[in-house]
């Protein structure tokens, strides 16, 4: 059992666990790699088995999802920290098996549905306060970015739309079309990028698109 869980947790959340990077405006960073959480002055927290590390895009905080071993489906307690180790919050007894985090401490506790590559995804919104405010059920999950210092997000689907996210309101806000990955922007401009096409929007009014000829781009900043 324990060794399912294990391959089961490796194959859905390695990649954004142990390679996560955050950077400020004034170039302080917080990353999670392999199984320590740095900052630029050293070493702020080592990860147990079993224990995954998220930060915010501008490294002013990181989750870690502690899984318990044995358990299915997964059962998990996430603690939201500030980039010196400080506990912000804690919620116990979740199924979280990863959380997209913002920069005051907000977060978007992410529990998969089923498996494989359709399976689909439970968010429970929470306050940089540790307060739950809201959820929502979405398709699976492809990326999601941030609006900079704000604590809404902007969450790309399969085969769905584009869904901002406003996590101390507790509820979507807009949505917009479906994308393979977004990067967000200030004044509430969000890029959508897909396989062929890439549009820049204002909240739901789109300013611009255009082709492309980038081979299935995942990552957008």
């Amino acid at each position: 059992m324990r060794k399912t869980l294990f391959i089961f947790l490796a194959t859905a959340f390695a990649a954004a666990a142990w390679a996560a990077f955050g950077v400020g405006a004034q170039g302080q960073y917080l990353v999670a790699w392999d199984n320590e959480v740095l900052n630029e002055g050293g070493v702020v927290k080592t990860l147990a088995p079993l224990e995954f590390a998220f930060v915010s895009p501008g490294g002013s905080a990181y989750a870690v999802v502690s899984v318990a071993a044995g358990a299915m489906p997964p059962t998990s307690t996430v603690r939201v920290y500030d980039r010196a180790g400080r506990l912000l919050w804690t919620a116990a007894g979740t199924g979280a098996t990863s959380a997209y985090v913002a920069d005051s401490g907000a977060a978007a506790l992410v529990t998969m549905v089923g498996d494989g590559p359709s399976a689909t995804a439970r968010l429970d919104f929470y306050s940089g306060a540790g307060a739950r405010t809201g959820g929502a059920e979405v398709g699976p999950p492809l990326a999601a970015a941030f609006f900079p210092g704000e604590d809404k997000l902007a969450l790309a689907v399969l085969g769905g739309p584009t869904a901002v996210y406003d996590l101390v309101g507790g509820a979507k806000e807009y949505e917009l079309p479906a994308a393979r990955t977004p990067a967000a922007g200030p004044e509430g401009r969000v890029l959508l990028v897909d396989r062929q096409r890439l549009a820049l929007y204002q909240r739901d009014a789109r300013l611009w698109e255009k082709d492309h000829s980038i081979y299935y781009p995942r990552l957008a900043a």
